[in-house]
């Protein structure tokens, strides 16, 4: 997701960004974190979707076999990947 958030970022703050990097990874990362925070959950899902896609056609394939159903389906660290499988 790195690599998205850095695609959307102004170029000052990409150039910014790329200063810390090799610098203080600390305030590298800030800009980043500050940045998914302003933009919320549109952005999150948005990143799940670009990067996320070959783990999600996983699930969907696992979860379209019969032979598979009922199926349960939880997250351990967090709820917006389970919650965009579960709104897909």
């Amino acid at each position: 997701y790195k690599r998205g958030v850095f695609k959307r970022l102004g170029m000052r703050k990409k150039l910014k960004a790329a200063l810390y990097m090799g610098i203080n990874f600390g305030k590298a990362r800030k800009i980043f974190l500050d940045y998914i925070n302003d933009a919320g959950l549109p952005l999150l899902n948005e990143l799940i979707l670009d990067y996320g896609g070959p783990a999600i056609k996983a699930v969907m394939e696992v979860l379209s076999e019969k032979e598979n159903l009922p199926v349960a389906f939880y997250c351990t660290a967090g709820k917006d990947r389970t919650g965009l499988v579960s709104m897909l």
